[in-house]
């Protein structure tokens, strides 16, 4: 399941120029950085939460299934509408990552 995981991560976000480290399918959770990108991600029991950080655009939140859907679950607003980010931050922290 991981390996599928890893390979619908790849092939979406292939143009960022990022790829999910094999090295991290061995642990439940953890996070990686790569082309000035931080990855913080959790492993379900057939998805990986993934929450994306880069200092050029706003933070956002991933489901990779291994049935090769990724779907974007939010993304803050940089500060442009407070409540939307409260409301962001707080499904982050839901999920177990630490924004």
């Amino acid at each position: 399941m991981r390996e599928a995981v890893k390979r619908a991560f790849d092939a979406h976000f292939a143009s960022y120029r990022l790829s999910f480290p094999d090295e991290c399918l061995g642990t439940a959770a953890g996070g990686f950085t790569q082309n000035g990108w931080e990855v913080s991600y959790r492993f379900g029991d057939s998805y990986a939460d993934c929450y994306a950080t880069n200092r050029m655009t706003n933070d956002r939140l991933y489901r990779v299934r291994a049935d090769g859907e990724v779907e974007l679950v939010a993304s803050s607003t940089d500060g442009t509408l407070p409540t939307e980010d409260d409301a962001f931050y707080t499904e982050v922290r839901r999920r177990g990552f630490n924004p």
